[in-house]
């Protein structure tokens, strides 16, 4: 019985810093939450850019055949 009893303690003191971690992971995905909003607002101005950057490649191109 005694083998037991200290078999479910030791259980019980592995148990207790794996439940700390999970609490600790939560609160920093909670912590990280606002950068995944502000992420993908950044995306969103800097979409325009993309745009342009296109057209603005096409313009300097003559420049990549005039350097050659």
């Amino acid at each position: 019985m005694e083998l037991g009893a200290r078999a479910a303690e030791q259980f019980a003191r592995t148990v207790e810093p794996s439940a700390r971690d999970a609490e600790s992971g939560a609160r920093t995905a909670e912590l990280f939450a606002p950068n995944a909003e502000l992420g993908a607002r950044t995306a969103e101005l800097f979409a325009p850019n993309a745009e342009l950057g296109a057209p603005t490649a096409e313009l300097f191109a003559p420049n990549a055949e005039l350097g050659a």
